[in-house]
């Protein structure tokens, strides 16, 4: 969450946009949960949710509001701020089990662009999410993809 957490900040932060130079996050739910590829996460999601209320998971999952466009995520993508570095590096890992490898990228989902090619309301919501998030972005965007792979002794 933590890059989210940076991302939300951002807005207030304009005033020092001049130092800014690296923005490297880890694991970050950038786009959400919408195109989640774990039934698993989707269901404990689901189950904690239902028992108690939390903000950030009907946020992550764009739930907060019927109007997708009007949910946080959506607004947080349309939000100033990534443009001030000169460098963006995103950390993501197919092993994650918690943060779809796609949304840690900050990239389409295959499912998300056929979604777009199909006039999909959720594909062309996300797509734009998607395009708005780095439209303007004038530097280096470096996605790294991380493989925990344990040693054998």
């Amino acid at each position: 969450m933590g890059g989210v957490i940076i991302r939300c900040a951002l807005p207030r932060l304009e005033k020092f946009k001049d130092k800014f130079h690296s923005l490297i996050t880890l694991s970050s739910p950038h786009l959400g949960y919408a195109y989640s590829t774990s039934k698993l996460v989707d269901a404990g999601l689901w189950l904690i949710n239902t028992m108690k209320k939390c903000v950030s998971i009907e946020q992550l999952t764009m739930e907060d509001n019927e109007d997708i466009t009007k949910t946080f995520m959506f607004k947080l993508a349309k939000q100033p701020g990534l443009t001030w570095f000169k460098r963006l590096v995103f950390l993501a890992s197919n092993q994650d089990l918690y943060v779809p490898y796609y949304s840690a990228r900050m990239q389409k989902h295959e499912e998300c662009i056929l979604d777009c090619r199909n006039n999909s309301k959720k594909g062309l919501i996300y797509c734009e999410m998607v395009d708005s998030l780095l439209q303007d972005f004038k530097g280096e965007v470096i996605r790294l993809n991380v493989n925990f792979c344990i040693a054998e002794q």
